[in-house]
């Protein structure tokens, strides 16, 4: 009995030194996957589609994958920094855009499914404090590098017969390249949860420069993700 009671308690004392977060003077390795919910600030279509007045969709957010990994050291119990890099996909979204039109109007067009991917190499620098244990509270700073920028969408064109009623004239896929700034600056601001070596991550990274020249649009991204430490 005595034996099976000093192994049970040898077990907990493992798992509640698994649990623990990182000693003074640990250095970390972090891999991370998850998911970055993001889209551009101030950035709109209009409904006119042949001129850029009328009413205007605005910008939404749109989730992507985001994967990478961190470099942290411990400093003491209640702090810790790391450096990390992300492939982060990015970008936004639009509601689908009708273009005004009444009976009299025998032909209209419409835009759906409308889809920016803004894809960046994003490395934060981050400072972390616990503020209960595993618990920890991160601000930092970040500088993104844009390595592509994609945009798609759905035209179709419609013609109003005799009687009245729309019919599908022609419906096309549009795809093309987006020319945006080569580097990004960003202040994250977030909270991780540790148990057992796994890290549960979550992020909002307030967007400092223009992602366009000639928009002042700024990111706006959530990121959600979910980490594995391992302390060398």
């Amino acid at each position: 009995m005595r034996r099976i009671f000093i192994t049970a308690i040898s077990l907990v004392i493992g798992v509640v030194a698994t649990m623990a977060q990182p000693k003074a003077g640990t250095f970390s390795i972090i891999p991370r996957l998850g998911v970055a919910i993001a889209k551009v600030t101030g950035d709109k279509v209009y409904t006119n589609l042949a001129s850029a007045y009328g009413d205007a969709t605005h910008s939404n957010y749109k989730p992507g994958l985001m994967a990478g990994v961190d470099f942290e050291y411990q400093f003491c119990d209640m702090l810790a920094a790391s450096i990390g890099a992300y492939y982060s996909r990015q970008g936004e979204r639009f509601d689908d855009v009708k273009e005004a039109h009444d009976m009299s109007t025998k032909q209209w067009n419409e835009v759906r499914d409308w889809k920016q991917h803004h894809d960046y190499v994003n490395v934060p620098l981050i400072a972390s404090a616990y503020v209960a244990d595993n618990l920890a509270l991160k601000v930092g700073v970040q500088v993104g590098f844009n390595v592509d920028g994609k945009m798609e969408y759905t035209e179709a064109s419609f013609v109003r017969d005799q009687a009245g009623v729309g019919s599908t004239e022609s419906v096309k896929k549009i795809k093309g390249d987006v020319k945006l700034k080569k580097v990004d600056f960003a202040i994250p601001v977030g909270i991780s949860y540790e148990y057992m070596n796994v890290i549960l991550d979550a992020r909002y990274n307030i967007g400092l420069t223009k992602v366009y020249d000639n928009i002042d649009g700024k990111n706006s991204v959530f990121t959600f993700s979910a980490g594995y430490r391992f302390s060398l």
